[in-house]
């Protein structure tokens, strides 16, 4: 098992930015996603732990009627890394046909798993505020649940429990914060309410990850040499000054608001 506390002394450089794990060498190049695959889940864990933060990862979907049946949606379950516990949070969704096709008349069931949402939905809002790619066609949407995956997310729990919907973005935590064991500042733009123990604070869907391009860089100047490394590469006594990370302008940048007229506009 990779030890966390061992790559920091080793001087790697990990963080979350954008709700994906990254983890730097000494030399400043980049661990590749299919070397950490093995470790990721675990890394998480010890990161929020060692952070006192909670962390959640997408496990899996489910449709059907809830509250009783008064609620047709898709129930989304999450992980906290720190504990394993499940939690839920309910999307409104249909689960007939809109229109008649020769797989069903207008109102008859979608098969199991399929659902339709519309473009201003609440899982729509969360797709976007998560940077993740939607489909060409908002009917595919159940196809695109396992993209999910790939994102850690930071989230509040209501008093049943359930993760807020709202309350959901994706995690950044910088090197620095994960070095020191401690969790992000208590920031209007970054931190949900009940993310830690300590902190709480309001998020809403026009708040934004602080950008990655203003953090500082972290500077490390620890030595050894470690059997837990993700690579055979010794240490060696080295000051690491992590350049900026500029985000290309594309449409994640916008507003939902500003980006659902550009989707309106670009539907034939």
């Amino acid at each position: 098992m990779v030890r966390l506390g061992s790559l920091l002394d080793a001087n790697y450089i990990v963080e979350i930015v954008d709700g994906q794990l990254s983890v730097q060498r000494p030399d400043g190049s980049a661990v590749p996603k299919k070397e950490l695959k093995n470790h990721r889940h675990e890394l998480l864990r010890q990161i929020a732990s060692r952070c006192n933060l909670r962390l959640f990862t997408y496990d899996s979907y489910d449709t059907g009627r809830f509250s009783g049946g008064a609620y047709a949606g898709v129930r989304l379950t999450f992980l906290d890394l720190k504990t394993g516990e499940p939690h839920s949070v309910f999307y409104n969704a249909r689960l007939t046909r809109d229109r008649s096709t020769r797989h069903g008349r207008k109102g008859s069931p979608l098969p199991k798993g399929q659902f339709r949402v519309d473009r201003k939905s609440k899982l729509i809002r969360l797709w976007l505020r998560l940077h993740l790619p939607l489909p060409s066609k908002l009917s595919t949407m159940h196809e695109r649940m396992g993209k999910l995956k790939s994102i850690i997310v930071f989230a509040s729990l209501d008093s049943n429990q359930k993760l807020d919907k709202d309350s959901i973005i994706a995690a950044n935590i910088c090197a620095q914060h994960i070095q020191q064991g401690s969790p992000p500042t208590a920031n209007h733009s970054t931190i949900p309410p009940q993310m830690t123990d300590t902190f709480r604070t309001r998020v809403s869907d026009k708040h934004q990850p602080e950008d990655t391009a203003r953090r500082e860089a972290q500077r490390f100047s620890t030595t050894g040499k470690d059997n837990h490394v993700l690579s055979n590469q010794e240490d060696t006594n080295i000051r690491y000054l992590r350049p900026e990370n500029k985000r290309p302008t594309d449409p994640t940048e916008q507003s939902i608001e500003e980006w659902l007229a550009d989707y309106d506009r670009q539907k034939p």
